[in-house]
């Protein structure tokens, strides 16, 4: 892209309405509105770094990402309309996706080169617009930035960008990904930028740096008053072990307040608060539910079997009683192509029927090109030729997606996404 392109697109001045058409912009500054209700009542939003950001030009904002919520969190202390990449799949959600639409939303396939998002989101930029992208390309676990993606670098290079770091260290207790509730804490949003980087520097030095930047510790603002409702539910939807005792699916919600769990198999509890940390029910130190995780990963391995015996006699590593497998066409609605007992082995993922040995349905564990946790603790796993979601009623799928990615991609150490 020539200099002049690039000296012309940052040199744009606010136009009316920022080049958006009315009806656009007055849609976004509905919602604006409405959000920022929420931010005096409930989220309680202390930013810095806003008041030095441009007030035209382009630039891309990277922020970190660990609720669904962070599009709308990013936008409430800037007055300027941001357009930023989602799930195609957050999309379609009847509710979540005309609101994320009117916040500036555009789908991106995830895993997969999606050429159209990456134009939209080029054309956006050149046209003087800020355009948000979550590095991660995923919502972290506990609130720890995970590893960027590489092709953020080269994004960067490659349009000349100014580039806004964003970091947001409490969001995680606002509601952990794996929670049911939102609880009621304070945020802070820390804005850093504009950044440019120099010609000569590496895309993958690029990479670094922007990762370097976004590194949080997840805290919240001391003093601060907290409330929770239920905390602890979904919480044995992601530790799908006992911490202690390492049997899978033993843990369940207790307590008149949910926010207590216990394990059937051991006895053993732990009550849970508002930083995510879990205190034993029979005394001694409190672990973080990131830290309880790392105990069920290090105990399980990078090739997590459920039950060793069955792997030794018949090599299948993890099974369900029964399961659903839906299809999920691009654009179009989910069926379900198979019911069954649904079971992993090393060179398969098979749902089979009820004597144990017809399959009914099948896809070879080294076609999967990734294997992800969508919107609802979804697991899906994506083949070369189709995407499918599972569903298992009563068990957590984010095990399925646990055991997957260990075995299909054992180089990669982050929780699956």
């Amino acid at each position: 892209m020539s200099k002049q392109l690039d000296m012309e697109r940052l040199a744009k001045k606010a136009r009316p309405f920022y080049g958006l058409p009315v009806w656009r912009w007055a849609v976004y500054r509905l919602t604006w509105w409405f959000i920022s209700l929420l931010d005096v009542t409930w989220w309680r939003i202390k930013a810095k770094g806003h008041e030095s950001l441009p007030k035209d030009g382009s630039y891309l904002l990277l922020p970190t990402h660990a609720t669904g919520l962070d599009p709308w969190l990013l936008a409430v202390a800037l007055w300027r309309p941001l357009f930023f990449m989602a799930s195609a799949q957050s999309l379609t959600h009847p509710i979540l996706g005309p609101m994320l639409k009117a916040m500036g939303a555009f789908p991106k396939v995830k895993y997969v080169k999606d050429k159209s998002s990456m134009k939209h989101m080029t054309d956006l930029y050149d046209n003087g617009q800020v355009v948000t992208i979550f590095p991660e390309g995923r919502r972290s676990w506990d609130g720890h930035v995970l590893k960027i993606m590489p092709g953020i670098g080269r994004t960067v290079k490659r349009m000349g960008a100014r580039v806004v770091i964003c970091r947001m260290p409490g969001n995680t207790f606002l509601q952990p990904r794996w929670a049911k509730y939102p609880r009621w804490v304070p945020l802070e949003i820390e804005y850093e930028g504009p950044l440019t980087y120099p010609d000569d520097m590496s895309a993958e030095d690029i990479t670094v740096d922007i990762e370097r930047r976004l590194q949080v510790v997840p805290k919240l603002r001391s003093g601060a008053r907290t409330w929770m409702y239920r905390p602890a539910e979904g919480l044995t939807n992601f530790l799908w072990a006992c911490p202690r005792c390492k049997v899978t699916e033993a843990l369940r919600v207790v307590g008149r307040k949910g926010d207590r769990i216990s394990c059937r198999a051991c006895g053993a509890g732990w009550r849970l608060d508002v930083q995510s940390r879990l205190h034993p029910l029979d005394g001694g130190p409190a672990i973080t539910v990131r830290e309880a995780f790392e105990q069920l990963d290090s105990h399980f391995g990078p090739s997590p079997v459920q039950d060793p015996a069955r792997f030794e006699a018949h090599g299948i590593i993890l099974r369900e009683a029964f399961a659903r497998v839906h299809m999920i066409p691009r654009g179009g609605r989910s069926r379900i192509v198979a019911k069954g007992l649904l079971q992993l082995t090393k060179d398969r993922l098979q749902v089979v029927a009820a004597d144990g040995e017809s399959e009914v349905w099948g896809v070879d564990v080294e076609d999967l090109v990734a294997v992800s946790v969508e919107l609802g603790s979804r697991t899906q796993v994506r083949s070369k030729d189709a995407l499918y979601q599972l569903d298992a009623p009563g068990a957590s799928v984010l095990k399925w997606g646990h055991f997957l990615k260990r075995w299909r991609f054992p180089e990669d150490p982050e929780p699956v996404g």
